[in-house]
């Protein structure tokens, strides 16, 4: 007796799209593993965006035109699907689609849309195609088979509609099915009813199934096997039991923790957090990634205009921000601070390196994708009287930026702006205001407001309290923990004033003629700096206070001579 095959179905390994758009590449699916025995049901899940469907339209042969596609393995039943996806598609590779009601030409009958599938797949005569349509139909579990042949669309239900979808693709005689989610427009006890019945086709024609869905229930019914993706990538698989009851990935758990039954009735259900946008290539895209990546960044001037050679203001920078965290960025004038903060910004041209912002390939973005993007940045710059318009009022200072994204005034608008302002510790009655009847920390708490107009995720902040006294600094300081708390924000904060950096950072990159000295925790370079610049640039700054005596506060009786008395009137 030969031994069964356990040779997987389908192999997979590193799949990569990539489309191209005119904003420029979208990574459809970045790095994606797979691996299918033959007559499992295995599923595939994740988020709208996470590159499910795109998986299954390359493994047809369908993704765009003009997008490049790439992997280190891409093999069906031992033949290369980069070479042979069109010859295998509908001889052995079958598709379910989502919505059988578009799947289906509605001025076509049944019979005959069946029958177009069995002329062109199978060499059958008209009679034989009219008998294996009615048994196709039959296999389904459609009652009266006959009437359904001489049926439109129209006439069908939704789950007759996805019968008839799956007797489609299992007339070509396809034994490799890709169900794309086939139960979405089916009520429950219907798709309840067609996954029963996957799985008796499965058992009784050898098949082998892919079940892209984005219900936790869908896998939980059907399948054997689960992979999970996130951004294009494969984070976890495994089989089904031990994915959804022992998750091992931050996402996968996530996912779960979303479900309506997950938390108590009536009570908030937890979200999954981030935005995949056009994804980095490597990292998670979610919580462990840096929503701020800056590797090798060269920046270049020319010194003069007949200088022999450009002159780095900034020379192969590296760090990470970690989200939800502060990172300070301090050094002397002409340390490439300034010059590092608008090129993150897009306002300066890169030589070389990369950038990416909260996963994407930040330096890569044109057009409408980098104006959309923008807005995941706020900025605040040194002086607030300088960026803040003298003829606007402060209402049309913060609605500047909403208009320019595309949002319409309104009411929705006007209480935006007034939930802005009072998040920044400023009374409605400012709004009304223009800049020059405005104090220091009022005009800053202003710049502050329009920067979060359009709900940033990072933060960057340029000097921005050196134009302000220590008591309204210590203001805006603190007013910037508690909106970074209250929003869940990152922030970038470039100054010269260590003391002020020490205070609010996380971590701190240290800067000097152009290259980064140091860069590390904020408690590791305080107070154990590894290089000399270093520890020179904090003697003049954080330990400044603690090097040279100060004078003690004690009660004025005690070490003081007391005030002279003062000069008494003469009497009248």
């Amino acid at each position: 007796m030969p031994l069964p095959d356990t040779t997987p179905l389908l192999e997979i390994r590193g799949l990569s799209v990539t489309i191209p758009t005119p904003e420029g590449d979208v990574h459809a699916v970045r790095a994606v593993d797979l691996e299918i025995g033959r007559g499992d049901i295995h599923g595939l899940i994740g988020e709208s965006g996470s590159g499910k469907t795109m998986t299954g339209m390359a493994m047809l042969g369908l993704v765009p035109k003009g997008s490049r596609m790439g992997a280190a393995r891409f093999h069906f039943d031992g033949q290369d699907l980069r070479q042979q996806a069109s010859r295998l598609r509908g001889r052995r590779i079958g598709m379910i689609s989502q919505d059988p009601a578009a799947a289906l030409n509605p001025v076509l009958s049944i019979r005959r849309q069946i029958d177009d599938v069995l002329r062109t797949h199978r060499d059958l005569p008209r009679v034989a195609r009219r008998a294996e349509a009615l048994a196709l139909l039959a296999a389904t579990g459609l009652p009266d088979p006959e009437k359904v042949l001489r049926s439109y669309p129209h006439q069908l239900s939704g789950g007759m509609q996805q019968r008839v979808v799956i007797a489609q693709a299992l007339a070509t005689g396809a034994d490799f099915l890709i169900a794309d989610e086939p139960t979405t427009a089916l009520d429950v006890s219907v798709a309840m009813q067609v996954l029963a019945l996957l799985r008796r086709l499965v058992a009784e024609r050898n098949l082998t199934v892919l079940m892209i869905t984005h219900d936790m229930d869908v896998i939980a019914e059907a399948c054997d096997r689960v992979t999970v993706l996130y951004a294009g990538r494969s984070v976890e698989t495994g089989p089904v039991e031990e994915v959804l009851h022992r998750p091992a990935h931050p996402y996968t758990r996530a996912l779960l923790a979303a479900l309506p039954d997950a938390a108590p009735r009536g009570a908030r259900l937890a979200v999954v957090e981030g935005n995949f946008l056009d994804p980095e290539p490597g990292g998670c895209g979610m919580t462990d990634a840096p929503i701020l990546e800056v590797t090798d960044l060269l920046i270049r001037y020319r010194a003069g205009l007949f200088a022999p050679r450009p002159k780095p203001a900034v020379n192969g920078a590296s760090f990470r921000l970690e989200r939800g965290a502060t990172l300070g960025i301090v050094g002397e004038s002409g340390s490439g601070k300034t010059s590092l903060l608008r090129a993150i910004l897009r306002l300066l041209p890169v030589e070389s390196g990369a950038i990416r912002l909260d996963g994407q390939d930040w330096l890569a973005l044109q057009g409408r994708a980098l104006r959309q993007a923008r807005q995941r940045i706020g900025v605040v710059s040194q002086n607030p009287f300088l960026s803040l318009s003298p003829r606007l009022t402060v209402a049309e200072i913060l609605a500047e930026p909403m208009l320019a994204a595309g949002r319409r005034p309104g009411p929705a608008m006007r209480d935006r702006i007034a939930a802005l302002l009072s998040d920044c510790g400023l009374p409605a009655a400012f709004l009304d205001r223009r800049a020059r009847e405005l104090s220091g920390g009022q005009a800053q708490r202003v710049a502050i407001a329009r920067a979060l107009a359009l709900e940033p995720r990072l933060l960057v902040l340029d000097e921005p309290t050196s134009a302000l006294d220590v008591s309204v600094q210590a203001q805006i300081l603190n007013l910037l923990s508690d909106l970074k708390e209250r929003h869940d924000l990152s922030m970038l904060f470039v100054t010269h004033n260590l003391k002020v950096v020490a205070h609010v950072a996380d971590s701190l990159l240290v800067m000097r003629r152009g290259d980064v000295v140091e860069f590390g925790p904020t408690e590791q370079v305080v107070h154990a700096p590894a290089q000399p610049y270093t520890r020179e640039l904090l003697s003049f700054g954080v330990h400044a206070r603690t090097a040279r005596k100060e004078p003690s506060l004690c009660p004025r009786s005690a070490c003081c001579p007391p005030p002279p008395a003062p000069p008494k009137c003469p009497p009248r």
